[in-house]
């Protein structure tokens, strides 16, 4: 058996924070004030890590990039830190890295950060996800948005939108018109009432088949109607992008969607709205809308003009004189 590796003893000492070396930390921001009053009440609860360089008296922190900026708040001068070997800029990278993805503290944005700047190194992602302890899975879920515009993405960071519904929409079809998606993508990106589950929703609505060939504005309203509507699913979309395509065009499999999707409500209407419950209490200025709505419905489809020929066969004279069409 070769022999173990071993691994190099642990300093601590009291380092002046004078000397201790910054590198980007991928963070939007590393100033957080309630961490720097409970430091100046407490004082510092875990040390910092540090990499000593060898030159002189200067160290490269490693760990505790807020817990250090707390100190400089609270006006400390020195902390007592965990002392290590001295490695390289992708090394510490990776020493955080490991860290970040088990504590989850980061956001997916800081963590697409890192991992591109491993990349640019020259380091893999297989190698990547072998040294952080993750599957080569989740180092490819924070590298989606890599294809997405800087400037979007530095947008989206700075209003925490949802990384998961930005990718989603940057990868809509192409028959999503080019003006409607760049609106999505601002909203998704502003959380303009978009949410990741929105996104969702607009992927359903894009899938449908026939989607591209509506307007761009007959699009804009198939998206704002699938946001609108809480647990969208694949039948809602097809049933607005139907409703937009019938009006100006004929596809059998829309035509017999619609279909069935009118007899199912006039079914409703029939077991559930048409009760004396609900048309005793109707107004007269009710029972002439409802009337009308019902003729406009049915002359298109060409009723009967003898009333033998209706259903059940009743006639004229023997109708309800409560049914709201009366």
């Amino acid at each position: 058996m070769g022999e173990v590796e071993e691994t190099p003893p642990v300093r601590y000492k009291r380092i002046p924070l004078s000397n201790i070396v910054l590198e980007d930390d991928f963070r939007k921001t590393v100033d957080d004030p309630i961490l720097a009053l409970s430091t100046l009440k407490r004082g510092l609860e875990d040390f910092l890590v540090v990499e000593d360089t060898d030159e002189g008296l200067k160290y490269v922190l490693v760990h505790g990039y807020l817990r250090f900026q707390a100190l400089v708040n609270a006006g400390f001068r020195d902390a007592m830190c965990s002392v290590e070997v001295y490695t390289n800029s992708a090394e510490r990278i990776i020493k955080r890295l490991r860290k970040e993805f088990h504590s989850h503290k980061r956001t997916g944005y800081e963590l697409e950060k890192m991992i591109q700047a491993l990349r640019a190194s020259g380091i893999s992602e297989q190698e990547i996800a072998l040294k952080t302890d993750v599957t080569i899975s989740t180092v490819k879920k924070y590298l989606k948005t890599k294809d997405i515009d800087a400037n979007l993405r530095s947008l989206a960071e700075q209003h925490g939108a949802s990384r998961d519904g930005l990718t989603k929409i940057w990868s809509l079809p192409k028959s999503v018109k080019q003006n409607v998606k760049e609106s999505l993508l601002f909203r998704v990106a502003t959380k303009d009432g978009i949410t990741g589950n929105d996104a969702d929703s607009v992927v359903k609505m894009a899938k449908v088949s026939q989607f591209g060939e509506l307007s761009e504005s007959a699009q804009e309203q198939c998206f704002n109607r699938a946001i609108d509507t809480a647990g969208f699913s694949t039948r809602d979309a097809k049933a607005i992008v139907y409703e937009h395509f019938i009006r100006s065009g004929y596809d059998p499999e829309v035509h017999r969607f619609l279909y069935d999707k009118m007899c199912e409500q006039l079914e409703s209407v029939r077991v559930m709205k048409l009760t004396p419950f609900f048309y005793d209490h109707l107004t007269l200025e009710q029972r002439k809308h409802l009337n009308d709505l019902g003729i406009a419905a049915l002359v298109p489809v060409s009723p009967p003009l003898k009333w033998n020929y209706f259903p059940g066969g009743h006639p004229l004279e023997d109708k309800d004189e409560h049914h709201p069409f009366n």
